[in-house]
């Protein structure tokens, strides 16, 4: 059976692929001291949509022990940006162990982990580098926490539906497949010609509902407001203006066309799409459930656009409007 670390139980993504990638592989949860206490007081519930709390339980260790474990077939890191410091950090210890080198997978959202990752991996190996695959993956799943008393409840629905592609060094995923396959993920891989769109279009989705969460609002009550809406949609019309400019382009998910949502919002007239905006909202919210967007991925959501704007020359004011409005507001924490 393939072993799997798993850095950053006690988060959303990482518990969510802990508790599915069980059924599967053997998976070591690799934690921060705060989780581990969380999780021996058995006070860490997971929730599948449909089904009762449960206790979160597992093989898991804090971050600090990692060395003393057997190399994993995989590392992946659940944890938030930077990815190039934690990455650095594990990577070292496999080095020093001069054993097999684990492939590394990153589940973050927006397009910077894999570029983040690489240099951290050309500092430790050099010209080895390459030897290290880097698999991107991108988890359409929304993992929703929600504090009951004085325990974190971890609330998803299945099934687990994921995209990837082996973005850097050997092309080979057999492994993963295998276990994804066996967790009962529904997925498809991308060639790695296609990883960048598979980023981009994944943070087309991402982005909608940035704007009325500026506002205070879920994407449903953003989208009852005709100013709100239309700034959802300049958005995502700089957004997509902005990819052409960088030489990418949407691809259409199973279950997500994103392709053909970019072409209506880029064609349709304004007032078409706002007479329209309320059954765009219903259907966004139904599938995300009722998890609240989170602001504190500005940084990698609307803050990642106008850095790639501005380096093809895009024009993007209204990305930047909101991405000012929320950095003043102050973001939340968490992980």
């Amino acid at each position: 059976m393939e072993k799997i670390a798993i850095v950053g139980i006690g988060g959303r993504t990482g518990t969510l692929f802990a508790e599915q990638f069980k059924r599967s592989a053997e998976v070591l949860g690799v934690a921060r001291a705060q989780e581990i206490e969380l999780i021996k007081a058995k006070k860490l519930l997971v929730q599948k949509r449909g089904f009762e709390a449960q206790v979160f339980e597992g093989n898991i260790i804090e971050d600090k022990n990692f060395s003393a474990q057997a190399t994993p077939d995989y590392i992946l890191v659940s944890t938030r940006y930077p990815v190039g410091p934690v990455v650095k950090y594990y990577y070292q210890i496999v080095k020093e162990k001069n054993g097999k080198i684990p492939a590394l997978v990153l589940s973050q959202n927006g397009f910077e982990a894999v570029e983040e990752a690489v240099s951290a991996l050309q500092e430790i190996f050099q010209a080895d580098a390459s030897n290290v695959q880097i698999i991107r993956l991108n988890l359409f799943n929304a993992v929703d926490g929600v504090r009951i008393d004085d325990k974190l409840c971890l609330k998803y629905f299945e099934p687990i539906r994921l995209v990837f592609s082996s973005a850097f060094g050997p092309i080979d995923t057999i492994g993963l497949k295998e276990i994804l396959t066996k967790a009962g993920v529904e997925f498809k891989e991308y060639q790695r010609k296609d990883c960048r769109n598979m980023e981009y279009s994944k943070l087309f989705l991402n982005l909608i509902g940035m704007a009325s969460a500026s506002w205070g609002k879920s994407v449903q009550e953003g989208f009852k407001d005709k100013n709100i809406f239309q700034e959802e949609a300049a958005v995502l019309r700089e957004y997509a203006a902005t990819v052409k400019l960088a030489g990418g382009k949407f691809i259409n998910f199973d279950h997500y066309p994103v392709k053909n949502l970019s072409d209506i919002i880029n064609i349709a007239p304004m007032p078409l799409l706002a007479a329209l905006r309320n059954i765009l909202g219903g259907i966004i919210s139904k599938g995300r459930g009722d998890k609240p967007k989170d602001l504190s991925e500005a940084d990698h959501y609307n803050g990642a656009i106008i850095k790639l704007a501005q380096k093809f020359g895009a024009q993007t004011p209204v990305n930047i409007k909101i991405y000012n409005k929320i950095k003043n507001a102050g973001l939340p924490s968490g992980r």
